[in-house]
């Protein structure tokens, strides 16, 4: 945690190997190894946190598409980082991703003492597919916002946390939604039918029974949402066809909705633990 100019010398050179650097205000830093630029690590993840004051990230000023696996931003298969269990306001990273073709993880990790803490993108995001908090977490993981029309045609998983985006705007609709322990928080109506095909919605970890990794579900922010799973109100069964896991739950709302989640499809539920 440091303020550009004063804790953090503008002259040195920032290198992320896993950490995250926690300031405020607006990060332009150039992309490079030399003084006064900021570069990953090969293999490394990391990132950056917004404490005391909002955080704006432009890296380079300009609003450039950044790569995953170009020279000096995130590796291929590495995690960038927003936010820590520290910070207290919103960052918002302005610049537009390409997720190099491949599914690529952003991990959003969350100070449970404030609701302000959340990251947002307003940069477009193409070229792949997103995962947006890695399974397996601590449950100690936060709100993603997507501002942007995007265009990325891989799958969105959702893990532990929150993802927040409307539907064909921020949350393409090209490829499959997938709730591993994650919410949707959005408005409007959802009516993806459930299964395992693009354009469809499943909860990840059916049929590995008590594995308590395929709990998810909604969230309504900014208006009222009506889920109706397939659009004409089929029955959903438990522990089929993509649907919840026995022993897992079926999740309405978080700690940052506004409004009601009208949930319109009948249920049936296993002979075993149904939980909501």
């Amino acid at each position: 945690k440091a303020t550009e100019g004063v804790g953090l010398p503008t002259a040195s050179t920032i290198v992320f190997n896993g950490g995250q650097f926690e300031t405020n205000g607006t990060f332009t830093r150039t992309l490079g190894t030399s003084a006064g630029r900021v570069f990953w690590s090969p293999g490394a993840g990391g990132g950056f946190s917004a404490a005391d004051g909002p955080l704006t990230v432009n890296i380079g000023g300009a609003g450039q598409t950044l790569t995953w696996g170009q020279t000096n931003f995130v590796s291929s298969g590495s995690d960038l980082h927003f936010n820590s269990t520290f910070a207290t306001d919103r960052l918002l990273f302005v610049n537009p991703l390409n997720l190099g073709g491949t599914n690529q993880q952003i991990d959003i990790y969350d100070n449970p003492n404030t609701r302000n803490d959340y990251a947002e993108i307003s940069g477009t995001i193409t070229n792949g597919g997103l995962i947006v908090n890695g399974a397996g977490g601590s449950g100690n993981k936060g709100l993603l916002l997507l501002s942007a029309t995007n265009s990325y045609s891989g799958d969105t998983r959702i893990s532990w946390g929150i993802l927040r985006a409307d539907e064909g705007k921020g949350l393409t609709t090209t490829g499959r939604l997938a709730l591993t322990y994650g919410t949707l928080e959005t408005h409007g109506s959802f009516n993806r039918s459930v299964g395992f095909n693009p354009g469809q919605v499943f909860w990840s970890g059916v049929g590995t029974n008590n594995s308590y990794t395929d709990q998810g579900g909604f969230s309504a922010y900014g208006g009222e949402l009506i889920v109706n799973l397939g659009g004409t109100g089929a029955v959903q069964t438990w522990n089929q066809n993509g649907f919840v896991d026995q022993y897992d739950k079926l999740q309405f709302n978080s700690i940052y909705s506004t409004d009601r989640v009208l949930f319109q499809n009948d249920i049936k539920m296993e002979p075993a633990h149904n939980l909501l």
